[in-house]
């Protein structure tokens, strides 16, 4: 179930990539600066639904796109579990592929490297240590912990090379609209609350009413 999210994000940092390399020319103008912003906004607005989605809605919607055949409800519930840990990580990961995006652009490869290198070692590391622990949990946690690390690292850098006054910003809009989403998902279970039905129908009802509230 990952891999869908991963895409997504990939999708999204390759589209703006241009726009970046662009603007990283003047990167010491205000304009890169304010495309960098903005572009963040637009990830978190996008991904924030997303993580609420999966994280309240998770096993309804393994259980629609996958259980089928041999994929009974156990292994439905064993996936949104692993989901679930996985997905604290998926804001973290699509925000870094901007930050990644614009290390490549600004030519600082070899911090990028570093950057890579010792994520892939993190990961490793918590692999062996939390897959002992958490069974598959363990390995999506991990996964979130890499994700977390990529993302403070390389935000790390761009500050001190690029002194951006962004993070301020960029924190108040991140409350702003996980704040959203809270109050989205519920006035959703308010509206729902006198619906005692399950199945497909509530769960795409549920995932509509909560994207459209959230969107407004």
């Amino acid at each position: 179930m990952n891999l869908p999210i991963s895409i997504i994000a990939l999708s999204f940092g390759t589209a703006i990539f241009p726009k970046i390399s662009k603007d990283i020319q003047n990167i010491q103008t205000a304009g890169f600066e304010s495309s960098l912003k903005d572009s963040i906004v637009i990830t978190l607005l996008l991904f924030i639904p997303i993580f609420y989605l999966f994280h309240f809605f998770g096993e309804e919607i393994v259980s629609v796109l996958l259980q089928r055949g041999q994929f009974t409800e156990s292994h439905a519930k064993t996936t949104a579990d692993s989901l679930m840990y996985f997905n604290f990580g998926v804001i973290f990961y699509s925000v870094y592929l901007l930050f990644n995006r614009v290390l490549y652009g600004a030519g600082l490869i070899k911090q990028l490297l570093i950057i890579t290198i010792l994520g892939i070692i993190l990961k490793i590391t918590l692999n062996n240590v939390l897959v002992r622990k958490m069974d598959y949990n363990g390995l999506a946690f991990s996964t979130t912990l890499s994700y977390l690390f990529f993302f403070l690292s390389s935000a790390l850098i761009i500050f001190r090379n690029f002194k951006f006054k962004w993070v301020l910003i960029s924190l108040f809009e991140f409350i702003l609209l996980f704040g959203n989403g809270f109050i989205s998902l519920t006035i959703t279970n308010y509206i729902l609350n006198d619906f005692i039905f399950n199945g497909l129908l509530f769960t795409i009802i549920n995932v509509l009413l909560f994207v459209g509230i959230y969107l407004l």
